[in-house]
C-alpha cells in the first residue's frame, strides 16, 4: 500500500526539504539552503540520517536536510491520469479498476499499485492543456470539501453519489435516482467523500520527491544513492 511502500528508482527530478524535490542532474541546478546563498550543485547522496551530499566545483559539501529548502525544480504533469493522495502528494498512474475499498493503477514509476481509497483525495482523468486550468483542477480535487463522491464531467456538470466501482472504462456511481454508469472519457475528475479520507499529521522531517513524469510524493524517509532512490 502506498503509505508503506519502499522502492528503488532511477528517475528522480527534484527535492524539497523541511516543508516542500530529485532528477538526473542538469546544468544550472541549484541547492537553496535555509540560511545561506543558493549554489549550483549536483546531488550526490542523501543518507538515512538525512545528511545531504552535493558535488559542487570539485568539492562535496554536506549539510543536514533540515538546513536545506530545496534542490532542483519539480517537473510539470502534462498527461495521463493523476491520483491526488490524501497527504498532498500526486502520482501519475493510469487507473485500472477500483471497488469501494481499493483502487488499482499502473504507474511508470512503481508498476501496478493498489491503494486504499481512504488514502486518496481523488483522481484526475483529463488534464486541461492550459497550465493555469490544470493547476486549478488539481487544487480543487485535492482540497474540495465534498460530502459525497463527486464526478466533474467534461461538459461542466457535477454528479454526486457513492462510487461503487471503476472497470471497463466506466465509473459506476450510486445516486439518489439509482445506479449510474459514466464512461471515463466523459469524466474530468473524481473527488472522494472527505469524511472517509484519512489524513495523518506529519511527524519529523519530510521531503517532497518530484519525478520526471510530474509525480510528487511526500516522503518520511528518503535515501538517495549514486544510481537509486529509496523512499517510504
Amino acid at each position: 500500500m502506498m503509505d508503506t511502500t519502499y522502492c528503488v528508482l532511477h528517475t528522480a527530478y527534484c527535492l524539497l526539504f523541511a516543508c516542500a524535490a530529485v532528477a538526473a542532474p542538469a546544468e544550472g541546478v541549484r541547492a537553496v539552503p535555509v540560511d545561506d546563498e543558493p549554489f549550483s550543485a549536483e546531488l550526490a547522496t542523501v543518507g538515512p540520517d538525512w545528511q545531504v551530499t552535493f558535488v559542487a566545483d570539485a568539492t562535496r559539501p554536506v549539510m543536514p536536510a533540515a538546513e536545506l529548502v530545496c534542490w532542483g525544480q519539480c517537473g510539470e504533469i502534462r498527461q495521463g491520469h493523476v491520483l491526488a493522495l490524501a497527504d498532498g502528494g500526486l502520482l501519475v498512474a493510469e487507473v485500472f479498476q477500483a471497488d469501494k475499498e481499493h483502487l488499482t493503477a499502473d504507474s511508470d514509476l512503481f508498476g501496478l499499485v493498489d491503494i486504499p481509497l481512504e488514502l486518496l483525495a481523488g483522481v484526475v482523468f483529463q488534464l486541461p492543456a492550459d497550465r493555469h486550468a490544470r493547476d486549478l483542477l488539481l487544487d480543487r480535487v485535492a482540497l474540495d470539501d465534498a460530502e459525497s463522491d463527486l464526478l466533474f464531467l467534461d461538459n461542466g456538470d457535477e454528479v454526486g453519489g457513492q462510487m461503487e466501482a471503476i472497470r471497463d472504462d466506466a465509473i459506476r456511481l450510486s445516486t439518489v435516482v439509482g445506479p449510474v454508469d459514466v464512461e471515463t472519457p466523459r469524466i474530468r475528475a473524481l473527488v472522494f467523500n472527505r469524511a472517509l479520507v484519512r489524513r495523518r499529521e506529519p511527524q519529523g522531517l519530510q521531503a517532497i520527491a518530484g519525478f520526471g513524469d510530474g509525480s510528487r510524493l511526500i516522503t518520511s524517509r528518503l535515501v538517495v544513492g549514486e544510481e537509486s532512490l529509496e523512499i517510504e
